[in-house]
């Protein structure tokens, strides 16, 4: 069973070269990597491609920035892996070795369709969610530590989306039927479930800096010129939340036991 590890990357490279170095430390030779590129210069290429140089890595270079859901459904279509693990630029990984951890978990647990290190036993109408586990560093501000190994959910936090390559296939990909950027976690562990597969949150320590790219003023310039407005990032998620719930109203809520 192999891994790729999918890292989208949008400007801040300054920020993230240490985060970039840190996933590279912890994961092992088996894995590779693939960047996506979505930024507006080269820093990031002249970065990874002189500097971090993983043992097994692809690179793309967007020309534009085409949002959250595209980059996704970019990853699944160029990696051909049996897991495909969608991290975020600003996740602090701690264990050494985590991609065997997961990999592992991937082979002994029958149908699992996707991991994260942060999840939820139960999943609402309007987003919400309630009864999460995590082994960030700071996992009591979010909701309880795992003490297990993994523990089955319902729905993941994007910080970390490990999907197993057979539920996307199943689903098609990832649903294009999204604005840009937000509840796309949502949408995929919906899926996942919806399709007869488990989702699990796995006990690998991190911490996220949550919010580096949405935060940042060439995502929120790009954002509003893309859809027209101001505050244009709100409405995103405002009506990416009004679409899932719509979507997805019919089993909902969803509770894991």
């Amino acid at each position: 069973m192999n891994m790729t590890i999918i890292i989208p990357i949008m400007g801040q490279i300054h920020d993230i070269k240490g985060i970039l170095y840190q996933i590279k430390s912890v994961t092992s030779s088996e894995t590779d990597f693939l960047f996506i590129d979505n930024s507006f210069d080269d820093s990031a290429k002249i970065f990874i491609e002189k500097y971090l140089k993983p043992e097994k890595y692809q690179y793309i270079k967007n020309q534009e920035n085409i949002g959250c859901y595209k980059t996704l459904q970019q990853g699944y279509e160029i990696c051909k892996s049996d897991i495909l693990a969608f991290i975020h630029s600003d996740l602090m990984i701690y264990e050494i070795g985590c991609d065997l951890k997961v990999k592992n978990l991937f082979g002994v647990i029958p149908n699992i369709g996707l991991a994260s290190f942060f999840g939820a036993q139960d999943a609402y109408f309007g987003g919400g969610r309630s009864r999460c586990w995590t082994s960030m560093i700071e996992a009591e501000i979010h909701g309880t530590r795992l003490t297990t190994d993994y523990k089955q959910i319902a729905i993941v936090d994007g910080l970390a989306m490990i999907c197993s390559r057979r539920m996307l296939e199943s689903t098609n990909g990832i649903d294009q039927n999204y604005l840009y950027h937000h509840f796309e976690d949502k949408e995929i562990s919906m899926a996942s479930l919806n399709a007869g597969f488990k989702n699990i949150v796995v006990n690998v320590p991190c911490h996220h800096w949550n919010g580096i790219t949405v935060n940042r003023a060439e995502y929120q310039n790009w954002i509003n010129q893309k859809l027209n407005m101001t505050d244009a990032d709100k409405y995103c998620h405002d009506e990416n939340n009004r679409r899932w719930s719509n979507k997805w109203k019919h089993v909902l809520p969803w509770r894991v036991n």
